[in-house]
This record gives structure tokens, C-alpha cells and sequence, in this order.
């Protein structure tokens, strides 16, 4: 969007306050008024931004600042109505010169260049009506003062021709108008933003698809059928289309979704009773099956029940009975109940549990959108199943109940490149037995909140016996459990580059495992009392040049009793050049520990550490802030340990240097 120069830029990414901040560069600050909500739910998938929502009564946003409108203009906005019974202003420019607004009227949207009674002449409207209640990009175009476009969803959906108007000065407001005579808007709106030129039909396509839309079109046919009918080998490319079905690839393949491409693993129902208080599902939802055996969790009920109901993309979460906001039950019939009208909204009931099941080698899928499974903890919607060569890129993965994406197999050489991976209730990917596995470039933010325990398996990425692994370059965040998570028998793992933040575990934790490079990583913002790299029960883990800070404990390196530990021991571990940032004064920033019998301090152990750099908040003050055999309180007598070998401590400008290199907040 920044690209195209706009003259304003509103995000509405704000959680409090009245001023809504443009990020134009113009100075266009907007101040809220009446009852408006900040911080509601955003229209744009897998991004973390927010928006506004306003009552339809008192709620409206005013530009501080008049701009100024040309013959070429654009408005632009994403926009969820409250509901469809209503017509009022969503964007409106309006002042004693002319005018620009962007209208719906009865779930259809319209552009008028003129709010006086001449209004039909100077306007454009959609050629039909939409369910306003769920996400729609609109953008209104003038050029030349007199052509007229309204595009929907990145498709044009109206043009008109009129007599030319003039440009003119006057306050942008979201919600409303200064015409004063117009009802107020009811519904939710994200990333406003105008133009002083009229955007082309190729640049509000391709603001669409970067806001994770999806170009509607007719499904012809089903995907199934589109890879039966495709010769081995090929490259299918799909028409946009959003596919409610789970399809099957048996031959080598790359199926091409063209970031228009959508499975999802639920359909749309319609058909509702009232009964009571309640509203009751005329379908029935199928026996989606139980949770993988020995599961543990912190929430069993919301685990085990693998049912998933949306309501205008938004997940509910179920309940045994009685039902309130924002939550569903199953009748004894699997019925779905919900607490309010359905009517007017888009519900989605999860019916399937799988987007895919690939059963050759060589299978290609890139450029896709999956949403909406009912995966168990140990299962998952995608993935290689045992095949070699299986690539997934560049797509966009969200809404799964347990586990998203699985590899295994052996030595198969998989690869998960450039996706976005959302909302997995346990882990967004679950690996087990898989080799020369390529997990390279992805966000993998929110997820592990299912209900599973974090002490057994849930966060971003947990593999089991891997061999060769290599976790490149991703971004980690916002994830319950640990950021990535090795657990027994891996060997020959690569962690690197990665950015691992604000997850509830350990940020890197090789465990139980042999052989590990973990190097380059920024780590910050961990687990309370947990480190950012653990190095648990394992050898031959060599952590270098990364950089930590703002967790509980820095580096920890950990031999316990445990009747699954390797026969070797904890040893031959290095950490070396790594950088560490404290924020508490009492936190070990290093730490070699060993509970029970064990080699980590033998003089044959190989353990050691050395050219470590080092930054707490204050001068040294009696906490221990390092760990080999017993604690340390200063850093001149670690230094004489083998773990801690020319150790130094940073100055703050250094450390501000340092962070600020790899994208680290300055402070907690």
C-alpha cells in the first residue's frame, strides 16, 4: 500500500486511546468519538494487526487535518458490517466543494461523487449485493473527475461515466460523515487508506491478494478432479476458487493454488431452528473420532473433542452444554447449538479432517490457502506421509483442532518453505522418524492453545528421531510451548538465523539428542523460568553466535536423571561467541547443570564454554548469575571454569548495537 503514496494510511492497529495514527508519512491523525471499539478482530489473515469496530449510533473517526481531493482519487478500505439491514457512510471526504464516499446500502456497496439530491448521476454501485457481514475489500476509484470504478474483493463490480466534478478540500471520516444527515456506520473496518490518483485495476488486485484474499470465482469442478485428469509430473495450475473437499495426490505433482486457491476442511450451514433460547443445526456434524492415545492435557474436554464451529471466521470455542457468547455445544444428535441468531452470518462446521494425504513421491503444493480440520494431536492435515520429495511453499495454513502439517517417513528430504502457519491447537508442525527434512522462511505464530499439556507436546515445531534436520530462517512467535523443540533421538539438527520470540517454553530445546549446530538465532521474550536455548540431556550441541535476550535464564545446559537419557551422557557440548541480555538482575545468563549422577563437569567431557558476552541491567550484586558446578556470583571467577572461558560483559551501547543488528526490542 505504501507504494502507491497514499495521502493517508490508518491501520487501526490501536488498543487504546482515541487517536488513530496514519502511517502515511502526511500526518493525517484521526481522533475517535462516541463508542468506538479499538483492538477488535482484523480482516487480514495471518497478520497480527487489528481493527476498529463502531455501534451505528454514536461511534465515528474524524482526520484531524483537511486534504485535498483531485480528479484522480481512490478510497480505499476492508469492511465487515454489523449487518446487512442498514445504509449508511463507511468512508466519506465530504465538504462544501464536493464530496467522496464510500456507501452500502442493504449489503450493497457504492461510490458517489456527490451527496446532494443528484446523487444517482454521480455514482457507481456494485452489480449486486454481498453479505456485508463478512470481510470485504473495497476500493472506489475516480479518474479524471468523471470515470467511476467500485471494486469488491479485488474484482471490479461496477463503472460509470459522468459529468465531470471538481477537486476540493475537506476532513476524511471513517464511520460516518460531515453531512450530517446520514445514519452511522455498524460494523468493523481495517486499513483505511486514500489516494490522490486512481489506483489501477492490477494495483487493487494485487492489494487484495496481499491482505490474503481470495479472487471469487465459480468452482467449475471439483480439485479432485483437476489432479485425477492432470498426466504425471505436471504442473496444475487452479483456478481461484475456495475448495471444500480433502483431495488425494498419488502421482508426482505441483498443484499451483496461484494465491487464489483455498481448501478448507469445512462447509456452510445454512439451515437453522430456534429452539428456546438456543439455535439448533439441521445438519448433523459426522464422529470426527477421539485424540491420539496417551495425550496429556491441561484442558482435556476442549482437546479431545475435535468439533469446530466459525462464525464470520471467527472460531467458537465448544462446550459440553448450555452455550453462551462465542462458544457451541453438539446435541446428543451432533447437532450443533448456539447461543444467538445465526441469521445474516456465514457459519462454517468443520467436517473433515484432512486437506490432503499425499501418496506419491514428488508432490509439489505451493501458493495455496488451508483452513478449517479436525486433526487430532498426533495426526495432521497435510503433509509428506512418508514420501519423498513432498514440497508445501508459500502458503497460507490456519484453524486446524491438533496438529497442522506432519513429515516423517525416513531419510525423504522434505521442505516447508515461505509459509504462514496459524492457529494449530497443538503443533503448527509435528515431525517423526523424517530425514534431511528443510523447514526454511515460515512464520509460525499461535499455536499450542488447544488444550494439550506443554510439558507433552504443543508450540511451534516438535520433532521426534530426526536425522539431518535443518530449521532455517523462520520467524517463531506468539506460540504455547516451545519455539522449536527437539525430543529424543534427533541427530544432525541446524538451527539457524531464526527469530524465536514470546513464545510460553523454551525458545530452542534440543532434547534427549546428538549432534546440533544452533547458531545465528535471536531468542527473547521465552517462558517465564525457562531459557531461551536449552541444551537438555543431550551431546555434541555446538551454540554459537546467537543472540538472546530478555528471558528468565539465557543459555542452560542440562543433564537430569531420567530413565530415557543416552548412554553417553551429557557431553562434548560447546557454547561459544554467543551474545546474552538480561532484564533480571537474579536470571543465570549461563548456566552447566547437572541433577544426579552425570559427566557434565568430568575432565573427559568435552563441556565447554568460552568467548561469551554478557549485559545485566546493574553492577554485580550478590545474585548468581552464571552456573558451573556451583553458582557464581561475579563473572572473574566463572571465567576460571571450563564453561566459562573468556567471558566478558557488554556496555550498554553495545548491547543496543547488538540488539538492534537482529531486530531485538531495547527493552523487555
Amino acid at each position: 500500500m505504501l507504494a502507491d503514496q497514499p495521502l493517508a494510511y490508518w491501520r487501526l492497529d490501536e488498543t487504546d486511546g482515541t487517536t488513530l495514527t496514519d502511517l502515511s508519512g502526511q500526518g493525517q491523525q484521526a481522533t475517535t468519538s462516541g463508542a468506538v471499539s479499538l483492538g477488535t478482530s482484523g480482516a487480514i489473515a495471518g497478520d497480527p494487526d487489528q481493527a476498529i469496530s463502531m455501534d451505528g449510533k454514536t461511534g465515528f473517526a474524524r482526520d484531524n487535518t483537511a486534504i485535498n481531493v483531485g480528479g484522480d482519487f481512490t478510497v480505499e478500505a476492508w469492511i465487515k458490517a454489523a449487518s446487512n439491514d442498514q445504509a449508511a457512510p463507511i468512508v466519506s471526504i465530504a465538504g462544501e466543494g464536493g464530496s467522496r464516499t464510500l456507501y452500502v446500502q442493504q449489503g450493497q456497496f457504492r461510490g458517489m461523487d456527490d451527496l446532494s439530491s443528484n446523487w444517482p448521476a454521480y455514482s457507481v454501485s456494485a452489480s449486486k449485493p454481498v453479505d456485508a457481514t463478512t470481510w470485504h475489500y473495497v476500493v472506489f476509484t475516480t479518474q479524471g473527475g468523471n470515470n467511476l470504478a467500485l471494486y469488491v474483493d479485488g474484482v471490479l463490480a461496477g463503472s460509470a461515466t459522468i459529468q465531470s466534478v471538481s477537486g476540493f478540500t475537506a476532513n476524511p471520516v471513517l464511520g460516518w460523515s460531515d453531512d450530517t444527515g446520514f445514519q452511522k456506520f455498524a460494523g468493523s473496518l481495517d486499513e483505511v487508506a486514500l489516494y490522490g490518483s486512481a489506483l489501477s485495476p492490477e494495483r487493487v488486485k494485487a492489494h487484495f491478494l496481499a491482505g490474503g484474499g481470495v479472487i471469487a470465482s465459480s468452482c467449475t469442478g471439483t480439485l479432485q478432479a483437476l489432479v485425477d485428469a492432470a498426466p504425471a509430473g505436471s504442473v496444475v495450475a487452479v483456478p481461484p476458487c475456495v475448495y471444500r473437499e480433502s483431495i488425494i495426490i498419488n502421482k508426482p505433482l505441483t498443484l499451483d493454488g496461484q494465491a487464489q486457491a483455498e481448501i478448507r476442511g469445512s462447509d456452510v450451514w445454512n439451515n437453522w431452528t430456534q429452539q428456546g433460547s438456543r439455535w439448533v443445526s439441521s445438519d448433523t456434524v459426522p464422529n470426527l473420532g477421539g485424540d491420539s492415545p496417551g495425550a496429556q492435557y491441561s484442558d482435556e474436554f476442549r482437546a479431545s473433542h475435535l468439533e469446530q464451529v466459525f462464525v464470520d471466521g471467527s472460531a467458537l470455542t465448544q462446550v459440553p452444554r448450555n452455550p453462551g457468547d462465542g462458544e457451541f455445544s453438539l446435541d446428543a444428535s451432533r447437532h450443533v447449538v448456539l447461543s444467538s441468531d445465526p441469521s445474516g452470518h456465514v457459519v462454517e462446521v468443520t467436517t473433515r479432517k484432512v486437506w490432503e494425504t499425499t501418496q506419491a513421491d514428488n508432490v509439489t503444493i505451493t501458493n495455496f490457502k488451508f483452513r478449517h480440520a479436525a486433526t487430532t494431536a498426533q495426526d495432521h492435515a497435510i503433509g509428506n506421509d512418508g514420501h519423498a520429495g513432498f514440497v508445501l511453499s508459500n502458503s497460507n495454513l490456519a484453524d486446524v483442532h491438533g496438529t497442522m502439517l506432519g513429515l516423517g517417513g525416513g531419510d525423504v528430504h522434505s521442505s516447508v518453505l515461505n509459509n504462514v502457519l496459524s492457529g494449530a491447537g497443538d503443533l503448527a508442525i509435528g515431525s517423526f522418524n523424517s530425514g534431511h527434512a528443510l523447514v526454511q522462511g515460515n512464520t509460525i505464530m499461535n499455536s499450542g492453545y488447544g488444550g494439550w499439556n506443554s510439558d507433552w507436546q504443543t508450540g511451534a515445531i516438535k520433532t521426534v528421531k530426526a536425522t539431518s534436520l535443518t530449521v532455517d530462517s523462520n520467524t517463531i512467535h506468539g506460540n504455547h510451548g516451545p519455539g522449536i523443540w527437539c525430543d529424543i533421538c534427533c541427530n544432525g539438527a541446524t538451527y539457524s538465523n531464526n527469530k524465536v520470540y514470546d513464545n510460553t517454553g523454551a525458545g530452542i530445546l534440543f532434547e534427549i539428542s546428538s549432534g546440533a549446530y544452533i547458531a545465528g538465532n535471536s531468542v527473547w521474550a521465552s517462558g517465564a523460568k525457562l531459557p531461551g536455548i536449552y541444551i537438555s540431556n543431550s551431546d555434541h550441541a555446538e551454540v554459537a553466535h546467537n543472540t538472546l535476550a530478555w528471558n528468565s535464564i539465557g543459555i542452560s545446559v542440562l543433564s537430569a536423571k531420567r530413565s530415557d537419557a543416552l548412554a553417553q551422557g551429557t557431553v562434548a557440548n560447546n557454547v561459544h561467541d554467543n551474545t546474552v541480555v538480561m532484564g533480571d538482575m537474579a536470571g543465570h545468563a549461563l548456566e552447566w547443570l547437572q541433577f544426579g549422577s552425570g559427566k557434565v563437569f568430568a575432565s573427559d567431557s568435552a563441556n565447554q564454554g568460552a568467548d561469551n558476552h554478557f549485559w545485566y541491567p546493574g553492577d554485580e550484586d550478590g545474585h548468581v548469575r552464571f552456573v558451573w558446578q556451583q553458582g557464581f556470583q561475579n563473572l572473574a571467577d566463572f571465567r576460571n571454569t571450563p564453561g566459562g572461558r573468556a567471558g566478558d560483559y557488554l556496555s550498554a551501547a553495545d548491547r543496543d548495537r547488538m540488539l538492534s543488528s537482529v531486530g531485538i526490542p531495547l527493552s523487555p
